[in-house]
């Protein structure tokens, strides 16, 4: 008798058979699988925590008119800007020659920040943003989405965003409010850049945020309680953010000043194949920033792959759930077949019923 034949070699062979089937089945969620992101909650809305995280788009580029980020401006908010290395626009450093002394052609430091002294009077001026990718901007490019400082709780609400291969075109303007002209707070904004200043009232602003640079942008609510983010868990969420298509998006540490911190990323999605994944709707908490992503992607957590959860598509797909259940009845059906039926052996010659042919 060989080996195979022994019933306990068959029954051995059985169990293990089976037990590969289960566990893989149990862990088929750590294969690389692309997902679609959008059905994920844990995937589709990374949020990156105040001063501890950073979100990274990489490959990035605005799916339009090269928008990467506009605010139309809400009654009681205004906006200040801070650029770590920039330079006037041309249409801003030509008007602004006409008064000496002319700005400091150079690039650095660069603020843009409201300057009134008088109290409160009624609606205040309404700002207006828009940046843009200027020259350059391409698949190459990687934008750097995160907060620094203390949170701004129910007042005020920060964004850095720190451009790799791109520059990025900051305009800027303020608007009277009807009603209210020469008397609405947030109009009166301080341009300034080392010893260099000059007021500026309600005339367009534009700075080119050069590359490797940031563009700290602070959203101000100038009337307690006024806006609808007034709060410390309410998100602003009146900026526009794009939408951006990104080949990567981490989610990444960073130390408190805002260098990367290595150890393993809490999120990373990369774009399955040549697709792209489609960033948008940004909101600015507190305490972290957040944003929407769609598409098809590859995913790691915390270093380790997530992949197709067969657990989760059970409970949400009854047919693949009577699929699944039927292959592993008939698998059974066939484990006992093959290894545990018994087989009929004849012991004797066959015998022939009916009339036999006379010889």
């Amino acid at each position: 008798m060989t080996l195979w034949k022994k019933p306990a070699v068959r029954k051995l062979a059985a169990v293990l058979i089976f037990a590969a089937a289960a566990l893989f089945q149990v862990f088929f969620n750590n294969i690389p699988w692309p997902l679609t992101v959008e059905d994920s909650a844990r995937l589709h809305t990374p949020s990156a925590a105040l001063a501890s995280q950073e979100l990274v788009l990489a490959g990035a580029a605005p799916s339009r008119r090269g928008l990467l980020l506009s605010y139309q401006g809400n009654p009681f908010e205004t906006v200040d800007l801070d650029f770590s290395r920039a330079r006037l626009g041309e249409p801003t450093a030509s008007f602004l020659a006409q008064f000496p002394p002319a700005p400091p052609p150079d690039a650095g430091e660069w603020h843009f920040v409201s300057h009134d002294e008088q109290a409160a009077s009624g609606e205040t001026c309404r700002a207006f943003l828009e940046i843009d990718t200027g020259e350059g901007a391409g698949a190459s490019n990687e934008f750097h989405l995160l907060q620094l400082g203390d949170p701004g709780l129910s007042h005020m609400r920060h964004l850095e965003i720190r451009t790799d291969a791109a520059p990025l075109v900051v305009n800027m303007k303020t608007e009277w409010p009807t009603g209210n002209e020469n008397r609405a707070l947030g109009c009166h904004k301080r341009l300034q850049t080392g010893v260099w200043f000059r007021g500026v009232v309600n005339h367009p602003i534009q700075f080119v945020a050069l590359p490797h640079s940031t563009v700290r942008i602070n959203f101000v609510s100038l009337a307690a309680g006024a806006p609808a983010w007034g709060g410390p868990d309410k998100p602003f969420q009146a900026a526009a953010f794009g939408p951006l298509l990104a080949s990567t998006v981490t989610l990444r540490p960073i130390q408190d000043d805002g260098s990367p911190l290595r150890a393993p990323a809490a999120l990373s999605l990369s774009a399955y194949r040549d697709s792209r994944l489609t960033v948008k709707d940004l909101e600015i908490a507190s305490d972290s920033i957040k944003v929407g992503v769609s598409g098809r992607a590859w995913a790691r957590a915390h270093g380790a792959i997530v992949g197709f959860d067969l657990w989760d598509a059970l409970q949400k797909n009854v047919m693949f759930a009577a699929i699944l259940a039927a292959a592993n009845t008939l698998l059974l059906a066939w484990l006992r077949r093959l290894f545990f039926g018994g087989s009929a052996e004849s012991t004797g010659p066959a015998v022939k019923s009916g009339p036999e042919a006379a010889a």
